[in-house]
């Protein structure tokens, strides 16, 4: 018996190694293995896995043989110690010398439990996060995502993420796509399958390997496609039920997140761009209010609150459920009813007194004010009438001795400054050091620091400077009020108009951060040029820098000084020749010289027509991108 399953054991081998499907056909059996036979198939599982066979596995399934469910997790632990010790293509010779296994030539327990959590770290470090890492409890029998030394019975017959994560880190597309198909969660799977790919493409590219870039990009997107088709197909199901599907809780490692939530954090676009996304979002922005409420409604309802009960300042809600009470029987029925059979949400009137089939006036108006929409608008309001306030005090109030103005804008502040204090605290991660980061993913909080920065500077230099020296402190008072109005664009997010001009803007600063050293080389080689010619031996300063950069980065703007360039003094100047002492500080009159015209045009033709036009073409080439994406996005 013992030499009959090793004549199996061979024969599948060969068979998978061959790709010989007609004898593998021969050898499996029709209906559920023996006990005998199981370690023959499952070698040859792990030997498909390992070489990217997937038809064998599929010729596996069609026989009814649970694949999935013969894997344990030192079966997995074997493939990448396998695979990594002796790397053959690009990505698994990247992957081997991150994860530091070149040299490990066992595969006693200790190493099995490294190899795991080098495995759960590369994972966490891709995605940018440890809360990723679906192995920080290797040291155990069950790793944090249920992967246990046996197959489970509850996923008997599937194959799990931890396949799903070796298929896609180790360049397995075919054995993945068809993991992909059996995992419980296809569309979070995909997810993290574009997320973990884009990660490897960023650090190839850093490698220079442009083939498997182009590879890893192409795979990435993909399953971004897949993710979204995915979502299309449930949408057009159940609406309803697909937008339950987005905010649900995800299991282990995305446990802390939702499908909506892990998209958002890690910037997939696209797939928030699907209508379902874009719903599900704006049921959420307006609460329990009606998604039609118009604007100018809920700015009526702000100032004048009882207003929204009647006329054309009314505001309808989806809900009649009181909120001091669970709610009626028949209530509680009608909600599950809707909740599984439509997407058309019933709306209700307000009443006073909470008549039959209407919404109490207690229950409206928490309703309304807690919606995050309200609260939004309120949070602007806020903030516009604490710029006007500090506005006023810069301009008109701020002096030496300390007033009621400025010390309610040091009050102001301070509530601001505990705010962001208590959303730093409330992130969801151990200990303050990751709270900081994860608070900093967030960029408008890296502004939200350099302003509160800034105004503490501001303080301490109006309560220390005086007389001449107190110009400083109103001059850092000004710098932080800019600031504090330039992050006012942070509020225009919500526009669906101005919006995506702000994230176009950002980008186009990008741009113009990548074009600048270019444009600075220009300027400084033509500075140079001009200051030693038009004023030889100039004393070393400060001053000298700005002479050198000043008239190259004017004639960018049209100032061409050429008077200037060709030599022509003024009344106040002295005569300048090369043999002037460098420690002359008189103002100098302007050599004479053919060679400055000559460089000076060349330098306009270069800077102006050429760069410039350069700069512009990219600009337009990110707006037009951008709003092609827009338009995508939004359905228009």
């Amino acid at each position: 018996m013992k030499a009959n399953d090793e004549n199996i054991k061979v024969k599948l081998l060969l068979a998978s190694a061959w790709n010989k499907h007609d004898i593998a056909d021969d050898i499996l059996p029709e209906s559920e293995l023996k006990e005998s036979s199981k370690n023959a198939v499952k070698e040859a599982v792990l030997q498909s896995i390992k070489k990217d066979n997937e038809e064998f596995l599929l010729l596996m399934q069609e026989k009814g043989i649970e694949t999935g469910a013969l894997i344990d997790k030192n079966d997995i632990i074997r493939l990448y110690i396998e695979v990594l010790t002796h790397p053959i293509s690009q990505v698994e010779l990247l992957l081997s010398k991150r994860m530091n296994l070149e040299k490990v030539n066992n595969t006693t327990d200790e190493t099995n439990q490294t190899c795991l959590s080098k495995v759960g770290k590369l994972i966490s470090q891709l995605l940018g996060d440890d809360e990723y890492n679906p192995y920080k409890t290797s040291g155990s029998a069950q790793s944090s995502n249920g992967m246990s030394d046996q197959p489970s019975p509850e996923v008997k017959g599937k194959f799990n993420l931890d396949m799903f994560y070796f298929a896609i880190l180790l360049n397995r597309y075919k054995v993945a796509d068809l993991i992909w198909k059996s995992v419980d969660d296809p569309i979070a799977a995909a997810l993290l399958a574009y997320r973990i790919l884009k990660a490897l493409d960023e650090i190839v590219q850093v490698e220079a390997e442009a083939e498997l870039s182009d590879a890893l990009r192409s795979q990435a997107l993909t399953y971004q496609d897949r993710a979204y088709d995915l979502l299309s197909e449930c949408h057009e199901r159940n609406k309803n039920l697909t937008h339950q599907l987005l905010v649900r809780s995800l299991e282990k490692p995305l446990q802390n997140h939702t499908l909506l939530s892990f998209a958002e954090s890690n910037g997939l676009m696209k797939f928030m761009g699907h209508t379902s996304c874009q719903t599900k979002l704006s049921e959420i922005w307006r609460g329990h209010m009606a998604l039609h409420t118009q604007w100018w409604k809920i700015a009526v309802g702000i100032v004048f609150p009882f207003l929204f009960v009647i006329g054309k300042t009314k505001i309808q809600f989806t809900t009649r459920k009181s909120i001091w009470s669970s709610g009626t029987e028949e209530e509680d029925v009608e909600d599950k009813y809707k909740t599984h059979k439509t997407l058309d949400r019933r709306l209700y009137d307000v009443d006073l007194c909470g008549a039959h089939e209407t919404t109490a006036m207690k229950d409206a108006l928490f309703y309304f004010y807690s919606a995050p929409v309200t609260l939004f608008a309120l949070n602007t309001i806020s903030y516009i009438m604490l710029l006007l306030v500090f506005s006023y005090f810069v301009v008109v109030e701020l002096q030496e001795n300390i007033t009621a103005v400025e010390i309610f804008v040091w009050l102001w502040m301070t509530t601001l400054l505990a705010d962001e204090m208590r959303q730093l605290l409330s992130e969801k991660k151990p200990g303050i050091w990751k709270k900081a980061v994860q608070w900093f993913k967030t960029k408008w909080n890296s502004v939200d620091l350099l302003m509160y920065i800034l105004f503490i500077l501001s303080i301490i230099l109006r309560t220390t400077l005086t007389g001449a020296s107190f110009r400083s402190a109103r001059d850092l008072y000004s710098v932080t009020l800019a600031v504090f109005y330039l992050r006012l664009l942070q509020y225009f997010y919500v526009s669906r108009g101005i919006g995506p001009k702000i994230i176009m803007i950002k980008k186009m600063l990008l741009d113009l951060l990548d074009f600048l050293p270019i444009l600075l080389v220009f300027m400084v080689s033509v500075g140079i040029m001009y200051q030693a010619n038009l004023f030889p031996n100039t004393q070393l300063s400060w001053k000298l820098l700005q002479s050198v950069l000043l008239i190259p980065y004017r004639q960018i703007f049209g100032d061409i000084a050429s008077d200037y360039l060709e030599g022509d003094a003024s009344s106040s100047c002295v005569n300048n020749d090369s043999s002037l002492s460098p420690n002359d500080t008189s103002e100098k009159c302007p050599q004479q010289n053919w060679i400055i015209p000559l460089f000076g045009a060349a330098y306009l033709l270069l800077t102006n027509i050429l760069l410039v036009n350069l700069l512009i073409a990219k600009f337009r080439y990110n707006f037009v991108h951008n709003r092609f994406n827009v338009n995508i996005n939004s359905g228009l």
